[in-house]
């Protein structure tokens, strides 16, 4: 599912070119697996929490270098509650361990 929504959001940054709705469909599609159980993230679907985590990194990206600093101020607890949940739960994961621990 994380793979085909991410899909979209590709074609859907083609054609808008808008870096504001990008970072909000990126947070509608990390909704998903962050309104689940924390503990899904700890079990054997290490390529989930990397995908997860890879996405996570892109709207780290997003926010900090593509669009107006004024804007981290909006995204920055969300940001903080993923990166906090991912560290504690799949900090095993090479991808995980290099994202920072706060935003």
């Amino acid at each position: 599912m994380l793979t085909v929504a991410m899909k979209r959001v590709n074609e859907f940054t083609k054609v808008s070119k808008n870096k504001v709705y990008e970072t909000d469909l990126i947070l509608y599609v990390l909704i998903v697996p962050f309104s689940a159980d924390e503990r899904i993230f700890e079990t054997c679907f290490t390529v989930f929490d990397s995908k997860v985590a890879q996405i996570v990194k892109r709207l780290i990206t997003l926010v900090t270098t593509k669009l107006h600093p004024d804007y981290l101020a909006d995204y920055r607890d969300t940001l903080n509650v993923y990166l906090k949940i991912l560290h504690q739960r799949s900090g095993f994961l090479d991808a995980v361990y290099y994202l920072p621990d706060k935003i």
